[in-house]
């Protein structure tokens, strides 16, 4: 945790600091536009994680739990929150991403959009964050969508650096 939060703040500190210094010389437009697309990206990342820490607090103290209730309905279709996530989870190395949700994502389903959405977009950013797209690797992200019995399984898939084996009982 503590190096989830400082890494972002390092980001915003470091740039704030250097455009602060007096005997900064920005050569160009694009040198100060660097330095605050630094900035707003420790931002953006602090945010995020600030969120997903007060989420946190709410799972355990039944505040999600009341929301979902008040949100949850009829989602006609699942692949509006495949697709949501899709576009709102950013993708820096490129990485190629491949879907096929035809048939099964048309199932109604009871539930909350926006709860179905953002476990999909954060389970994408870390299959971006850890599957190297490079010369001499190429990544691959796959999603699909099958129903079985009374279920509908979404499925996340790269080929990225996996997860250590000791880690695996830490996850959930």
């Amino acid at each position: 945790l503590t190096h989830e939060f400082n890494t972002p703040l390092t980001y915003v500190t470091a740039y704030t600091e250097m455009l602060s210094q007096e005997n900064v010389h920005l050569d160009n437009l694009e040198s100060f536009r660097e330095y605050l697309r630094g900035i707003q990206v420790g931002t953006v990342r602090l945010t995020k994680l600030i969120r997903d820490f007060i989420q946190v607090i709410d799972m355990r103290t039944g505040e999600l739990q009341e929301r979902f209730l008040t949100q949850a309905g009829k989602i006609e279709d699942v692949r509006t929150a495949v697709y949501q996530a899709i576009a709102q989870t950013p993708n820096p190395n490129n990485v190629p991403l491949t879907h096929t949700l035809e048939q099964a994502g048309a199932v109604p389903v009871w539930g909350s959009l926006e709860l179905l959405t953002e476990p999909i977009g954060h389970l994408l950013s870390n299959a971006f964050k850890f599957t190297p797209h490079k010369p001499n690797r190429h990544g691959q992200i796959t999603i699909s969508m099958e129903t079985s019995d009374d279920q509908l399984l979404i499925h996340i898939q790269d080929n990225g650096i996996g997860i250590p084996a000791y880690e695996l009982d830490k996850i959930f």
